[in-house]
């Protein structure tokens, strides 16, 4: 599950966040509308959710062929709450008559949970765009039963952008700085006075720094010469000395021009990421290199289209390897675009790094053997189309032959073996996926996805801790001007933890079960400054287990305001 946001004009933060009920989020597209979402503790984000395009294309990223990404913007660690959950109602479809160049929003819910953010921009310029935010939000609240489970999260970020006539210039600064508890152990069977169960014991810290640059061509003609590149440092540490560099760089150049006398165009292009990653723990040093370069050609000729290029990767992670996959797809249009099928073949290098693990799962053991997981094959096909202005949908299929696929086990050297390790296997993953969304009206839109798993590993008794589906549903109603709402389902199948019994000394396999996540929220707008929220999750009270031995919150509820200045 990653998480990005980009810069964003002062209007669309004055005028979307007065109808956003807070949610943690990561980075977002223009227009930004930030929230905050308190739903469990430490529960894992389910990215397929936050990724649905609300108005799919004829032309997907989903399809598209892959470029190996380099994640280049720091990204805050899952903690205790989704970095990208349900999203608020929109605003209404009426522009401000003042824009605002600041914001600032304060929440609070049980679970003694405080929440406040501040947002300040520029206001509507040609020339330059800035931005600062900064955050918190914490919960110092108990689960019955197990141990301490408080978190913290700050953040403060300042970016800008610089347009120009042939291109533009971004740069970013983030710090992030995070605690929480190892809290995933029965209190009765580990006591502090006898165990070292403390929330001195179990506390771990965070810190991230990042700072990235960018450059992107403007070339608005439909042929012609494009380029987008990144550069970005990223530092993160841990309150058990482990310390991690990462220098990325990645680039997309391309070419258009046309080849037959139609107004279809052809692209010829090359992305390149770059990526070497320097962690050192209580016990060794680790170096890293990641590189991947994938040529490729794009030829569209009415409605047939086909892409085919090649990923060449680089790595020397335990060793040194040299990979080739293809990168190819063929595309065509049914109905001109409305319905289009695809199929394809892919593959590539997946980087995992102390800061990739740690972000899908905070409570990792900070000396970890770490290996690069290898995308070798991937067989993908799917039909994606419209239904006039309302209905947009994607369904697909894929099947992967991986290599090296991290999963996570709970560690048995430390006491109460509340930690998890990182163990590498081969397996193949087969998959299916819905997701469509339908605009009933202006003030009503519903969006709901399905993604179905099923894992093969060569080794390992089960892929733990991977869920056998992940789905939601969820929708947004303006009731009025004054009056929004939302509702969702989020909801996790089945998976399965690798437990060590004590009784037979053998690991055997504990099923976590299903779980279903219901939320409800509602905005009411007092002015174009002043606004009012509430937000419920979980309201079954249900405890959901994503990590074994570490359950959810149980109902949250969390109310505030925002006000625009």
């Amino acid at each position: 599950m990653k998480i990005l946001k980009s810069l964003f004009s002062l209007q669309a933060v004055a005028f979307a966040a007065v109808f956003l009920i807070p949610a943690q989020t990561a980075f977002a597209q223009i227009p930004h509308r930030e929230e905050i979402t308190i739903i469990a503790p430490y529960e894992p984000t389910l990215p397929e959710v936050s990724k649905i395009n609300l108005q799919p294309r004829i032309k997907s990223e989903e399809s598209s062929i892959p470029a190996p990404q380099i994640e280049i913007t720091p990204i805050k660690i899952n903690v205790k709450h989704t970095t990208e959950a349900v999203q608020e109602a929109p605003p209404p479809l009426e522009q401000p008559d003042v824009i605002y160049r600041n914001h600032i929003r304060a929440g609070f819910g049980n679970y003694i949970t405080p929440y406040i953010e501040f947002n300040a921009g520029s206001l509507r310029n040609a020339n330059y765009l800035v931005n600062l935010q900064a955050r918190h939000l914490a919960s110092y609240g108990k689960i019955k039963d197990y141990g301490h489970s408080t978190f913290s999260d700050n953040m403060a970020r300042v970016s800008a952008m610089r347009f120009f006539n042939r291109f533009t210039l971004g740069a970013e600064a983030r710090y992030d700085h995070n605690i929480l508890h190892h809290y995933g152990f029965l209190k009765a069977d580990f006591p502090d006075t006898m165990f070292d169960t403390s929330k001195d014991d179990l506390r771990q810290r965070f810190n991230q720094v990042g700072v990235s640059i960018t450059a992107k061509s403007n070339n608005r003609q439909p042929e012609g010469f494009h380029y987008d590149a990144r550069l970005a440092y990223g530092l993160m540490n841990d309150l058990f000395q482990t310390t991690e560099h990462r220098f990325e760089f990645g680039t997309d150049l391309r070419a258009s021009f046309r080849v037959l006398r139609s107004n279809d165009k052809q692209i010829l292009g090359v992305k390149l990421d770059v990526g070497t990653y320097n962690r050192t723990d209580s016990l060794t040093t680790w170096n890293n290199s990641l590189v991947q370069v994938q040529p490729y050609f794009k030829f569209k000729y009415q409605e047939y289209e086909l892409k085919t290029g090649v990923v060449l990767a680089f790595d020397n992670d335990t060793s040194m390897n040299f990979r080739i996959f293809p990168a190819v797809e063929g595309r065509l249009q049914l109905v001109e675009n409305r319905l289009a099928v695809f199929v394809g073949a892919d593959g590539k290098i997946q980087k995992n790094s102390f800061y990739s693990l740690a972000h899908e799962n905070p409570f990792i053991q900070s000396v970890l053997e770490y290996k690069n997981s290898a995308h070798k094959l991937r067989f993908y096909g799917g039909l994606q189309g419209s239904v006039g202005r309302r209905l947009d949908f994607t369904a697909g299929f894929s099947n992967t032959i991986l290599g090296s696929a991290a999963l996570f086990v709970n560690d048995t050297l430390f006491v109460p073996f509340n930690r998890f390790a990182v163990v590498y296997d081969d397996m193949n993953l087969l998959q299916g996926n819905v997701f469509a969304s339908y605009s009933v009206s202006e003030q009503l839109r519903i969006t709901t996805g399905f993604d179905i798993f099923h894992y093969t590993p060569d080794r390992e008794d089960k892929a733990w801790h991977k869920p056998a589906f992940r789905a939601f549903l969820e929708g947004w109603y303006n009731f009025s001007d004054k009056l929004a709402f939302r509702a969702a389902v989020n909801a996790n199948g089945k998976s399965w933890a690798k437990v060590f019994d004590t009784n037979t000394s053998l690991y055997e396999p504990k099923q976590l079960d299903q779980w279903a996540d219901i939320s409800f929220g509602g905005t009411y707008r007092y002015s174009d400054q002043l606004h009012f929220f509430v937000d419920a999750r979980n309201i079954t009270a249900g405890r959901h287990y994503y990590w074994y031995n570490y359950p959810s919150q149980r109902l949250h509820v969390m109310a505030g305001a925002g006000f625009s200045f």
